[in-house]
């Protein structure tokens, strides 16, 4: 119901794993060292974002979102619809437009 990413960094670039929790329903909880997190993981939405290497952040946030299996199957399903929109070809669309406005 929960996929939860600790990564403590530096090194994590992206966190590809995030996406494939997404697209399974999965809420989403990861540290701020996680390069996905403010591009996929939104607060009270979908997940949460905690400090990495706090570990009251961590447990605060754990136990916020395993409190209520309802916020759960919400959050999950606010990742499936977030992560409908990271297609190949929206992403080379985003591309293409940000480069023709900045020649």
């Amino acid at each position: 119901d929960l996929f939860c990413l600790p990564s403590q960094g530096p090194g994590e670039t992206w966190g590809l794993a995030v996406n494939e929790a997404m697209a399974c329903g999965k809420a989403i909880l990861v540290s701020d060292k996680v390069g996905c997190a403010t591009d996929l993981v939104k607060q009270n939405m979908n997940g949460a974002i905690f400090e990495s290497n706090n570990l009251d952040d961590l447990v605060y946030k754990l136990k916020f979102l395993c409190e209520d299996k309802n916020r759960l199957v919400a959050f999950g399903q606010q990742s499936k619809n977030i992560i409908r929109k990271w297609t190949i070809e929206n992403q080379v669309k985003i591309l293409l437009d940000t480069l023709s406005q900045n020649p």
